[in-house]
């Protein structure tokens, strides 16, 4: 992130706080959708959320006692959605409340109704006001305390969406004084027509590339987790498409992307199959930095 290092290329560099390892059962390009999107929704959650770690005594006593601490994610047919429906869920974080359309019954498997899990499909609500109303009941037919939902994730974080999202989970602060909070990924905290009871904050990504010893353990820590999830089965790719000719079908792909012919899906690329481009095989190596280099280079994509 912000450095001389480019993405759209046959070598990619990355620290090694942020790497992980792929197991077998995962092909490259499934690993490709997972990176940023992934430890995004991850610093989303547990760090401006506040929420507990899947590994945290507080996440471990929800699972044995149906602890509820219910969550509102908008945008579930996102990379970014999908990821942190996937965490949350491996975490005990329950009810999760999240918003899609019909594109999003491929998390329902991520999902448990009996702990109040849903997806609410947002096109099946012709107003705003409905919409919110339909998400409030979610809420609190999954059982949350005092019928109310304190924390919410935005991932398509348009104007619109974040003065939604706020609405949903306004309301006066706690006996402790603790506010609602609702963070998304579009740098935006002073949105027009917000609830004022609502913190609004934003999430980057870019803490985990931080030389910061803390966000470089949370970095290494997550990329263990991520590693771990795929092995098992809790965590999985985004899906994705890919586009073809290499890095000269980039323009058509991320036009799709822009017009929406693309849609709930990663787009990538293999820069090998670039016309005129020649295939190497490259090999694992690391540099006096702790900088890794990947392997088999011509079987990697590169991601939108």
């Amino acid at each position: 992130m912000m450095t001389s290092h480019g993405a759209f290329a046959e070598y990619a560099i990355a620290p090694y706080y942020t790497t992980f390892h792929i197991p077998d059962s995962t092909s490259y390009e499934e690993a490709a959708t997972i990176p940023l999107a992934a430890y995004t929704s991850a610093c989303a959650l547990f760090q401006e959320l506040e929420l507990p770690e899947p590994w945290s005594l507080l996440a471990k006593a929800a699972g044995k006692v149906g602890t509820k601490c219910p969550l509102v994610i908008y945008g579930a047919s996102t990379a970014t959605g999908d990821f942190a429906i996937k965490l949350a869920a491996a975490a005990n974080i329950h009810p999760i409340i999240t918003v899609g359309s019909k594109r999003s019954e491929l998390l329902k498997p991520f999902l448990d109704e009996s702990k109040g899990d849903v997806i609410i499909d947002y096109t099946a609500y012709p107003t705003e006001d409905e919409l919110i109303h339909a998400i409030k009941e979610a809420v609190k037919r999954g059982g949350a305390p005092d019928g109310r939902c304190w924390k919410a994730y935005d991932t398509v974080t348009d104007d619109e969406t974040i003065r939604l999202v706020t609405k949903v989970i306004a309301g006066p602060p706690d006996d402790a004084g603790r506010r609602p909070k609702m963070t998304n990924i579009g740098l935006k905290t002073d949105v027009e027509g917000t609830d004022p009871s609502v913190d609004v904050v934003y999430t980057m990504v870019g803490r985990v590339h931080s030389e910061d010893e803390n966000d470089k353990l949370f970095g290494v820590t997550w990329g263990a987790a991520f590693s771990r999830g795929l092995r098992e089965g809790w965590f999985t790719g985004h899906p994705y498409v890919i586009g073809k000719n290499g890095l000269e079908g980039l323009s058509e792909g991320l036009n799709s992307l822009k017009s929406g012919k693309i849609r709930a899906q990663k787009f990538l690329t293999r820069p090998s199959e670039t016309p005129g481009a020649s295939a190497q095989v490259g090999a694992t190596a690391r540099n006096a930095r702790g900088q890794v280099f990947v392997a088999r280079s011509r079987d990697l994509p590169a991601c939108s």
